[in-house]
């Protein structure tokens, strides 16, 4: 085992204060919280807590200007950002390129002879292009086809830098509906930056018809796109085939025209009642929602023989979804250094990722427990639960005492349903009355023509 590294914590390095450590898990080096002689407070690497540091407020890389302050892993003991200074460790020297770019040397194509690119590569393989300096459009081709297939400029305009002025005109000019392609010849710009700029500044959501006396195809009208785009969550091909236009088009005006993607699909999302409840009460069963903060996403999966009851939740949430549940066949996977375990075939649902499945994520078991319903607690019981001979037995290992006291109290006063802990705490067991009221309850809100339905109760009555 390594050695430890010592807690800097409480001790002054040059200029700064060491604080104490942070302990954020993005960074995979120590990281600690400091403050500057000059008031400033930050987080700074462990590599770059040294003696003879000054203040990293006041500091720039020497190639590009960039300041100490907008870079976590500034050198600032020779005074560059962190890819500057790699450039060097692993090249020997600031690349060529970048040397360029920085000192305002003017860099040409040559193939096509273009100057109007913010990016330039130079071709390092062997060959007949090995050293030259190629645009970002022949330097495509020669990735791909290994030759030059179009020496022609490219027709893409220089990245467009707005001004606050042009801002305010953009957004005057948006909202009484100037079409984005008028947009674009104005500005100077691409179709796509325009929309992408009015989409940064808010105004993309009230795009109003355009003032075009040939404005006849359905797909130009927001609201038919809206519609099925993001209330409906029809994918571009299915909204393509009702219109009767090509991917393309639908693509082109989607996207460019409207600003309708993924992620205003994730801002403008909305989830029915039913879709709520579903997910909310999977939690206490076989799904969960990805715990990355910007990645809501509900997730489930049910084995192999449980295939039409994940696909009948996936009916309810068809229009969350962008595609059907994908199968996994049986697979053995690693656990820790040595330990092995398999895992069977199973089916696995999956959502798009969607803003209004933060508020069911927050949601403690406690929370859902509270609004359990006839819906809720079939759901749960089909998840977690098995029937034997007509005798239900429900799994709840995942609930901490309270919230299994929780669990059976509203059991009984909100369905008369009386149940009690076995001597294994994981489990809650159920009389032959109450069984069959929880029986009844899943017949009643649950198709009966369900495999699990079948196996679980409808063929148990039939033994009995």
């Amino acid at each position: 085992m390594g050695k430890r590294a010592e807690d800097k914590s409480g001790k002054w390095f040059g200029d700064y204060f060491i604080i104490d450590r942070n302990y954020d898990k993005q960074y995979t080096t120590a990281h600690y919280n400091y403050k500057c002689k000059c008031g400033e407070t930050g987080i700074i690497d462990v590599r770059s807590i040294k003696d003879n540091i000054c203040c990293r407020h006041h500091l720039v890389c020497k190639v590009c200007g960039k300041p100490a302050s907008e870079d976590s892993h500034f050198y600032p003991a020779q005074q560059l950002c962190n890819r500057h200074y790699l450039q060097i460790v692993r090249h020997g020297d600031i690349l060529a390129v970048e040397k360029m770019r920085t000192f305002g040397i003017i860099r040409k194509c040559d193939i096509c002879g273009d100057t109007h690119h913010d990016r330039y590569y130079v071709w390092q393989k062997d060959g007949e292009m090995h050293g030259k300096t190629l645009c970002g459009k022949h330097y495509n081709q020669m990735c791909s086809k290994n030759k030059i297939t179009d020496p022609t400029p490219s027709e893409h305009l220089p990245r467009k830098k707005w001004t606050k002025g042009e801002e305010q005109e953009l957004r005057d000019m948006w909202l009484k509906g100037v079409p984005v392609l008028e947009l674009s010849k104005y500005f100077g710009a691409t179709e796509c930056a325009v929309s992408s700029k009015a989409f940064d500044i808010g105004v993309s959501k009230e795009i109003v018809k355009p003032n075009n006396p040939k404005f006849k195809a359905i797909y130009q009208d927001y609201d038919w796109c809206f519609e099925r785009f993001i209330n409906r969550g029809m994918s571009m091909k299915e909204m393509a085939e009702e219109a009767g236009a090509s991917l393309r088009v639908i693509q082109k005006w989607c996207q460019e025209v409207h600003d309708l993607d993924a992620r205003s699909y994730k801002k403008y999302k909305t989830i029915s009642e039913k879709q709520k409840q579903l997910m909310m009460f999977g939690l206490l069963g076989d799904g969960h929602i990805d715990r990355r903060e910007d990645q809501p996403m509900y997730i489930e999966s049910h084995a192999e023989n449980q295939k039409d009851y994940l696909y009948w939740k996936w009916s309810v949430l068809k229009d969350l979804c962008n595609k059907e549940p994908i199968y996994y066949p049986p697979s053995e996977h690693t656990f820790g250094n040595d330990k092995k375990y398999k895992c069977q075939a199973h089916y696995r649902l999956c959502t798009r990722i969607i803003d209004a499945l933060k508020p069911i994520r927050g949601m403690t078991k406690s929370e859902i427990i509270d609004q359990l319903n006839e819906f809720g607690l079939s759901l749960y019981m089909l998840d977690d639960a098995s029937c034997c001979n007509g005798y239900w037995e429900i799994c709840v290992a995942s609930l901490t005492a309270k919230e299994k006291e929780k669990f059976l109290k509203i059991l009984q006063e909100r369905f008369q349903i009386i149940g009690r802990i076995r001597k294994d705490t994981r489990y809650i067991g159920f009389g032959k009355s109450n069984s069959d009221i929880i029986s009844q309850i899943v017949l009643r809100t649950i198709p009966n023509n369900l495999d699990i339905v079948q196996r679980k109760i409808l063929k148990n009555m039939e033994s009995c």
